[in-house]
């Protein structure tokens, strides 16, 4: 493949305000082969396009194994895949496929796709309308909202722009998810957010439109970060502005570095952040890293210094982020987690699996994206699960479960049967057998044997009244302790 960098991804703007729902694997392929295309030339309908398991590893830097899973589970979805595209004046919508052929060749570890006819306007002889940006800034999203939220940035470069809550469900075809505007927020505007300010060259804060008490739109700001500007937009719209302040620059990891530019503020604000624990420096941050994502921070180094003065005086609420943000106690964190995957399992297990068949992954709100080897190492799904060969009902998925389980309790038992066994095995302590009927001097004299053996073990080697085992340095030792044994034995004698 060419340099990655050079790979230019163009798309007709009714392209990128069309209704369609991808996967991540589907958008990694499907941009790999509009980045092939010259757009200004006109492109032979004919043309086959080839992307390759050593093409997926170059662009996501993924393992080889990965890849190609990424591509074979693609083929199906891709060819499937349709997109409505409003056409302006003819006041209807235009119902299509991407790809009218795909093909996956096992042995040379590739795919073959053919772009439809009635999408090939949309892709090449543009000259306006349409919106072109680097393929590199997009590779490393993790989530498909990024990637369209990026494009729809991306083609309104005026710096800001608002989408109702509605429009965006509908291009995004959310019909039955995250119904309820709170968790379409968290689950795909949040998420978008933070991976474009991560990986992107844009950096984006967001506001909330309300009407009464309901969200009911969304306003975007956005600006290029610095020495990247390698997106452009040519359509109707105004010149970008900058309306956020140059002094932040929002990214998934937050680090004062990175955060304020000026080196003085970067100064003062790790000397006040010194001032309070390691523990609540952490939670600042977290909580500094989702104001700044939301907007609401006009003057950054006022705003840390504020959270940190709070912190000291004991009036910082940190209740919403303590628990995500202490990172403590690990075994604590993955039973919760564990324990709230199998709840949501047992809620939505079609849908789940459904997913997990799609693209290996699913999205649990309050931790975050849940990967199929975690559903199969909670013995949710069978691993067969991944190349569709078997049909997993619910009842099956719960009657595994519940045998785990008992499994696990059987081992428990089996175990604490082991240990008892093998303390039980264990010599006792040997108690002393109490003097009795014995004189002062006898007494004396048996407690001058029991010091001379304590300084004979402490040498190291006197096991018993043995001559073998005892060193060289040891033996006027021996011969004092049995004079000593010699004359306790005639005084037994002379009592008798």
């Amino acid at each position: 493949m060419s340099d990655i960098n050079s790979l230019t991804v163009v798309k007709h703007n009714r392209i990128i305000d069309a209704e369609y729902s991808m996967s991540v694997c589907e958008q990694r392929v499907l941009l790999t082969c509009i980045a092939k295309i010259d757009s200004i030339k006109t492109l032979n309908p004919e043309r086959i396009f080839t992307v390759s398991v050593d093409d997926i590893i170059d662009l996501v830097d993924v393992a080889r194994g990965s890849a190609y899973q990424h591509l074979k589970k693609t083929c199906d979805a891709l060819f499937t895949n349709v997109v409505n595209i409003e056409i302006p004046g003819e006041d209807g919508i235009l119902k299509t496929r991407w790809v009218d052929a795909v093909k996956y060749i096992d042995k040379a570890s590739k795919i073959e796709l053919r772009f439809t006819p009635e999408m090939v306007p949309f892709l090449t002889q543009l000259s306006r309308d349409f919106t072109k940006y680097k393929l590199v800034h997009v590779l490393k999203f993790k989530s498909a909202y990024s990637y369209r939220l990026y494009e729809l940035i991306c083609r309104w470069g005026n710096g800001e722009h608002t989408f109702t809550v509605e429009w965006l469900r509908e291009k995004f075809q959310l019909f039955d998810k995250y119904e309820r505007v709170v968790d379409f927020k968290n689950n795909v505007i949040d998420v978008a957010v933070g991976e474009i300010n991560a990986t992107s060259d844009i950096k984006v804060t967001y506001e909330q439109i309300k009407k009464g008490r309901n969200i009911v739109a969304f306003r975007f700001i956005y600006t290029r970060k610095r020495h990247r500007n390698t997106t452009k937009t040519i359509s109707n719209s105004v010149p970008a502005q900058i309306t956020q302040s140059e002094k932040c620059d929002i990214t998934g990891e937050i680090d004062i570095d990175i955060v304020l530019f000026n080196d003085n503020e970067k100064l003062l604000a790790k000397n006040s952040l010194a001032k309070v624990p390691e523990a609540s420096q952490h939670i600042i941050l977290k909580m500094f890293k989702s104001a700044l994502a939301k907007g609401d921070v006009k003057y950054p180094l006022r705003y840390l210094t504020g959270l940190v003065s709070k912190s000291l005086s004991g009036d910082l609420d940190i209740t919403a982020f303590e628990r995500e943000a202490t990172p403590n106690n690990t075994l604590e964190k993955q039973t919760r987690r564990a324990k709230k995957v199998r709840e949501t399992f047992a809620k939505h297990t079609n849908k789940i699996t459904d997913r997990l068949a799609q693209d290996g992954h699913v999205f649990i709100k309050g931790e975050g994206t849940v990967v199929q080897s975690e559903f199969e190492a909670l013995g949710l799904i069978d691993k067969a699960l991944r190349t569709n060969t078997k049909s997993i009902t619910l009842s099956e998925l719960m009657d595994k479960a519940l045998l785990q389980e008992n499994l696990r309790k059987e081992n428990e038992i089996i175990q604490k049967k082991v240990n008892r066994e093998y303390d039980e095995k264990q010599p006792k302590d040997v108690v002393d057998v109490p003097i009795v009927a014995m004189s002062e001097k006898e007494i004396a004299t048996r407690q001058k044997i029991l010091e001379l053996e304590a300084q004979l073990i402490a040498t190291g080697e006197f096991t018993g009244v043995n001559t073998m085992a005892i060193g060289e340095d040891e033996m006027d030792g021996l011969a004092e302790l049995e004079s000593v044994l010699q004359n306790f034995k005639q005084i037994s004698e002379k009592k008798k």
